[in-house]
């Protein structure tokens, strides 16, 4: 049997909210966040469960079978992402760029004894966070450090304590201090984390980790499996994880491998063609674009309406588009408000995780696909959300070619000013709170942290956690000044309300002012 375009479209949409799906014998499995498969989609699951199996089974077929476990080996390869960001770490060396920083605020009492030998468990668990890179005459290796020689009672784990009547600026300032030093490849763990006490309930525990071990998933992951392992080490039991049966490095071999095979040849077709004479999106700036890209960034956080994010997931339900769909066409929207470009070039991620023993692993998995959209001609919005999802469809069916491939592949003009092919980067996070931090006894919220860099002219993440809704924009300081930002929030926030009330409206007719 072959999958029909509209079963295919239906995998793209499913894939794009953070689904996973696989075949188990004859029978069809998933995996997603909380919410995402309702009472329609699991009757189209089942309505189209032939065509769906058939298509995955052709993947796997088309990506020559499963990831295995492959032999250990002194030094590993890299996956291509990591080569990367290797060698961007070698022309600039001892950068912060591609830090991941991430803090919990922690009300209630916390075992410290028990958060480092937790900790210690999900490094020795992982064999991406005890790795080092090192640079060999065939190239940058993988160095897998053997559990038994990370010490238990390293630096990775410090403890600062903070005077008790710390204000809010100054212990934002700690941690945002903590987030900038750069992680270095050539020294095990890849990770470090701090916990500032600020009195005995009251604390922020800070994880610094790289790019090149982890991606935004791989944080929920973390998350999610420190949460188990502080618990159990409080009942002295063992704690349930799911086994790993293959590790990054495994993934890193298949893709080395797979990039081999006739796949990427097609998937360099396909994305030659689709951005053949690619523009280059040119926002109104505050500051004058300096000639080379520095990285210097800052972030800004922000909330949405509740009720606001309700009506969207409905306006999408009722014209048959996901909520990833319809936000990713208000911000190409505002986008081509702010430009006057009517075509409008962004960035995206996707998890890259293809199948279910990649799931619980750490690593960066994530992709990044090119969006081109076309706003010309004036289109209603429900006009542009369905222009949106054939293009990014058409995307995601070719997603498994590695970006770093693409930019050698289609070698763009160097502009040393900007990142190449796009400047502007659009994600949509839809979690389900098994991701947060949990720790007994404690109350544990997300505390924000600025770690004074970022990669593009702008970053928009928007996230969805069981009915909040809420955002932030990291954003070039090179370009930008702070009050841009909030203003653009605004923006943002009034085109989200005109679309949700008048969705047949033509996008230059859309508010982005109130009266």
């Amino acid at each position: 049997m072959k999958a029909s375009q509209a079963s295919l479209q239906f995998i793209d949409q499913l894939r794009f909210r953070g689904v996973e799906l696989w075949v188990d014998g004859d029978r069809l499995r998933y995996s997603a966040p909380k919410g995402i498969v309702n009472a329609d989609v699991l009757e189209e699951l089942k309505q189209r469960k032939a065509e769906i199996i058939a298509a995955l089974l052709a993947e796997q077929g088309a990506q020559n079978d499963n990831i295995t476990a492959v032999p250990r080996e002194e030094l590993m390869p890299l996956s291509f992402a990591q080569q990367r960001i290797w060698f961007l770490d070698e022309l600039e060396p001892d950068n912060p760029f591609y830090n991941v920083s991430l803090a919990k605020r922690i009300k209630g009492p916390v075992d410290t004894g028990r958060l480092r030998t937790a900790l210690h468990h999900l490094i020795a668990r992982h064999e991406v966070l005890r790795s080092r890179c090192l640079g060999t005459d065939d190239g940058p290796r993988l160095q897998i450090i053997p559990a038994i020689d990370i010490d238990v009672d390293g630096d990775w784990f410090a403890i600062e304590d903070l005077p008790a009547d710390t204000g809010a600026a100054a212990l934002q300032e700690a941690v945002d201090n903590e987030a900038r030093p750069p992680v270095s490849l050539r020294d095990a763990p890849l990770i470090r984390t701090r916990l500032f006490r600020i009195g005995p309930d009251d604390a922020v525990l800070t994880f610094t980790t790289h790019h090149f071990v982890v991606d935004g998933w791989s944080c929920g992951v973390l998350m999610r499996e420190l949460s188990v392992i502080y618990a159990a080490l409080a009942d002295d039991s063992a704690p349930e994880l799911p086994e790993l049966t293959v590790h990054y490095a495994d993934f890193a071999a298949w893709q080395n491998r797979w990039l081999q095979g006739p796949e990427p040849a097609q998937q360099v077709d396909y994305w030659k063609k689709t951005l053949d004479g690619l523009g280059t999106l040119e926002l109104p700036t505050d500051k004058a674009r300096p000639p080379v890209q520095t990285y210097r960034g800052d972030i800004h956080h922000f909330e949405l309406p509740g009720d606001l994010g309700k009506r969207l997931q409905e306006l999408s339900r009722a014209n048959g588009f996901t909520l990833y769909m319809t936000l990713l066409a208000a911000f190409q929207v505002l986008l081509y408000r702010y430009s006057q470009q009517e075509e409008v070039v962004l960035g995206t991620a996707v998890s890259n995780r293809h199948e279910a023993a990649l799931e619980n692993l750490l690593g960066p998995f994530v992709n990044t696909l090119v969006l081109r959209g076309d706003l010309s001609g004036n289109p209603t919005f429900l006009e542009l959300v369905a222009k949106a999802r054939d293009i990014a469809a058409g995307a995601f069916a070719n997603q498994d070619l590695p970006f770093e491939n693409l930019v050698e592949e289609l070698s763009p003009e160097r502009d040393r000013s900007r990142s190449p092919l796009f400047q502007i980067l659009f994600v949509v996070h839809q979690y389900s709170g098994s991701e947060e931090l949990a720790l007994t006894g404690a109350e544990v919220s997300d505390y924000p942290v600025a770690p004074g860099t970022t990669m593009y002219d702008l970053f928009l993440q928007l996230i969805e956690l069981e009915g909040s809704f809420s955002g932030s924009i990291e954003y070039s300081t090179d370009l930008f000044e702070h009050r841009t930002i909030e203003r653009m929030v605004v923006h943002l926030e009034t085109l989200l309300e005109g679309i949700a009330e008048n969705p047949d409206a033509g996008i230059l007719d859309l508010p982005l002012m109130d009266e």
